[in-house]
């Protein structure tokens, strides 16, 4: 007998009958329960689809990136939030971090991490680097 034996999607269970989880199940735990975590990762943020608004935990980074090319600058961030908390996010959408608001430009469910989606947002568009 094998000290593990395999259980559905779970992970594994050991002759115990504990659960063990598998590599995907320890990183999804370990994104929502460390990442999103106020105190280390995460930043409270409003996101609202015009006819709701919610305030929910993400992971963000900023970016300046050129607009196109000689068309000015714009800031762009890409926030990270748990699709239990917005099911579908879309253009149009906006996120209020600090009192500033972005607008949601795209939306892609994060690859390898279901569950989690990945947002573009941006805003002050402008025509010289500060």
């Amino acid at each position: 007998m094998s000290f593990f034996s395999r259980k559905r999607d779970a992970g594994y269970i050991d002759v115990a009958g504990n659960n063990i989880m598998n590599l995907k199940s320890q990183m999804a735990h370990h994104l929502y329960a460390l990442f999103f975590d106020l105190d280390r990762f995460g930043e409270m943020i409003i996101y609202s689809t015009g006819a709701s608004s919610m305030e929910i935990p993400a992971i963000i980074d900023y970016v300046v990136f050129p607009a196109e090319e000689g068309a000015g600058y714009i800031d762009v961030a890409s926030v990270i939030i748990r699709a239990s908390d917005v099911p579908n996010p879309a253009y149009g959408h906006t996120i209020a971090i600090s009192g500033v608001v972005w607008h949601v430009q795209t939306s892609s469910e994060l690859t390898g991490a279901s569950g989690i989606w990945s947002l573009k947002c941006t805003k002050n568009f402008r025509s010289k680097l500060r």
